[in-house]
């Protein structure tokens, strides 16, 4: 992320290289080029700690500090439109960038250390004292009785 951020301070400073001091035009004066600079700064200092909402506010400052300036004629169209377009790929990066690194890491359960015991279901015994007798067999004759 902090990469994306930079590629703003550098298209600011090389993308204006010829038009005045700290590569940016004259019309720029010292305060707004300090200022400029201030901005993105945070965003890169936010980006750098994972804080989304404290990037895209920085780069939202930046971008609204461009636009003032673009229609103070300060700064010239085609640097203000370049920058603005840098600013707004930062922050589509930070959002990209930070929001992936905010997931947390799927659980995975570990295996068990032992397969579960299995325990057989309880047996039904009868109470003690109240066993049944067999029932006589339609013949006439018991059960259980040789004849």
């Amino acid at each position: 992320m902090r990469c994306a951020v930079a590629a703003v301070a550098a298209v600011w400073l090389s993308g204006t290289t010829g038009c005045g001091g700290n590569g940016l035009p004259h019309e720029v004066t010292p305060g707004q080029r300090a200022d400029l600079h201030t901005l993105v700064g945070q965003a890169r200092t936010a980006a750098g700690a994972g804080d989304l909402a404290a990037t895209s506010a920085a780069l939202a400052r930046l971008k609204a500090r461009v636009r003032m300036l673009r229609a103070s004629g300060a700064l010239e169209g085609a640097h203000a439109a370049e920058l603005l377009k840098y600013a707004a790929l930062a922050e589509l990066k930070a959002q990209v960038t930070i929001r992936a690194q905010a997931r947390p890491a799927p659980a995975v359960t570990p295996p068990p250390a032992s397969p579960p015991a299995v325990t057989p279901p309880p047996v039904a015994t009868p109470p003690p004292g109240k066993v049944k007798k067999p029932k006589a067999s339609p013949d006439g004759k018991g059960a259980g009785k040789g004849g």
